[in-house]
Order: C-alpha cells, then sequence, then structure tokens
C-alpha cells in the first residue's frame, strides 16, 4: 500500500455540556488519533485543492465501526475519500476517553483538505 500524507483536522460530533470538565482525555485522544493517521499519509501534491469529510465511528474498545464520506459535503473528492478511508481502516485507534459530559464520543470528523 503506497503512504500519504495530508494535513487534516479532526472533529467530535458529541457536544460538552456547560459543566467544567478535564479535557486532558480528550485531547490526547484527538492527538494520538492525529498522529496516527498523518504517519500514514504522502503524495499530498497530488490531491493540492481538494478536500474530503470522513465521517467515523468506533467501538468502546477502539475498533473502527464505520469510515464513510460524509455526504453534506458537495465538495468531497472521490479519489481523496477513497484513500482517507483506506488509511483510517489501517488506523490502529485508542479507546474513546471514558467522559460522560460527551455524548457521541465514539463518533468523529476527519476533514482532509490537502
Amino acid at each position: 500500500m503506497k503512504k500519504y500524507i495530508f494535513p487534516f483536522s479532526f472533529l467530535l460530533s458529541g457536544y460538552l455540556s456547560a459543566a467544567p470538565i478535564n479535557n486532558n482525555s480528550v485531547i490526547n485522544f484527538v492527538e494520538q488519533i492525529k498522529k496516527s493517521i498523518s504517519s500514514s499519509f504522502y503524495e499530498k501534491e497530488n490531491y493540492k485543492g481538494k478536500e474530503c469529510l470522513i465521517k467515523a465511528t468506533l467501538s468502546d474498545d477502539g475498533r473502527l465501526i464505520s469510515a464513510i464520506p460524509d455526504e453534506r459535503n458537495t465538495k468531497n473528492d472521490k479519489s481523496l475519500c477513497d484513500i482517507g478511508i483506506e488509511i483510517i481502516k489501517e488506523t490502529k485507534f485508542p479507546s474513546p476517553p471514558e467522559n460522560k459530559k460527551i455524548s457521541n464520543k465514539n463518533t468523529f470528523y476527519i476533514d482532509f483538505r490537502p
């Protein structure tokens, strides 16, 4: 498999309550995923100007349940989405943080925009 490097953003779909919480576990979770995914991406120049928003869902123990292009983004590039999903499927995810203040903690979005 080829390796790809893409800058991307990572968005948790859950929301935080108004109560103060310790976000360290969430920040660590996001940073681990960003590091894991970005270490597998190369050839970003082939996708300059393209984008893809992928919705991913994990089980409580960090196994990938699904990774699909978010249909709300009408600018999704099929080739970039295909590569992004391939990389996501091969990524070792940490378990989502235990935090009762976050809903939908196992669903997040990865926005690829080289």
